[in-house]
């Protein structure tokens, strides 16, 4: 959710910008609201904003699906947070583009059971990978993803890495880390 608030600004005061879609599970707007984007976005000039005050809404059930420039994306209800007393749910994203199946993890730590069907079903992963020498417990470690099966890692491209040097990824059976600017054709 990170770059919600500027997204939602930027446009809310740029008369030549229509409000961005903006597809969310339903189960989590209100909190996307309250908990992260209010504190900087509720009170405007003459008016107590909401997330309607930025964006055109499309709440979807948990596990939902939406079309997006004629893309078909299923909603992958995944685990981002377990404070050992609550759920803070994140969504990975599934969907087809020219007959190739593709499978995007968002920002989730790594649950191999939870993402088997999508992982096996998939022609092409992109998955969260940190590479920090001290592993947080919100997202995936490449230590993690690097005991994966092969034919798993060997459609798996990794992206959200910290700076540093990077482990032999190609070499350790995935597809490699993505690039800035880099483009994948499907």
């Amino acid at each position: 959710m990170g770059g919600l608030e500027y997204i939602g600004l930027t446009t809310k005061f740029d008369p030549a910008c229509e409000h961005p879609s903006l597809y969310l599970s339903q189960d989590i707007a209100v909190d996307l609201w309250h908990k992260s984007l209010a504190g900087g976005m509720e009170a405007i000039e003459g008016e107590l904003a909401d997330l309607s005050s930025y964006f055109k809404l499309h709440p979807l059930k948990p596990n939902g699906n939406f079309t997006w420039e004629g893309i078909t994306f299923q909603l992958i209800k995944l685990n981002h947070v377990d404070t050992g007393f609550m759920l803070m749910p994140v969504y990975g994203l599934f969907f087809e583009i020219n007959g190739c199946r593709i499978f995007f993890s968002t920002d989730t730590k790594l649950s191999f059971e939870a993402l088997q069907e999508y992982f096996e079903n998939a022609d092409i992963i992109f998955h969260d990978c940190e590479i920090a020498p001290c592993p947080t417990p919100v997202h995936a470690h490449y230590n993690e993803l690097v005991e994966l099966p092969i034919t798993i890692k060997q459609k798996m491209w990794l992206y959200g890495y910290q700076p540093g040097e990077l482990p032999p990824a190609t070499q350790d059976g995935f597809l490699g880390f993505i690039k800035r600017g880099q483009e994948f054709q499907f």
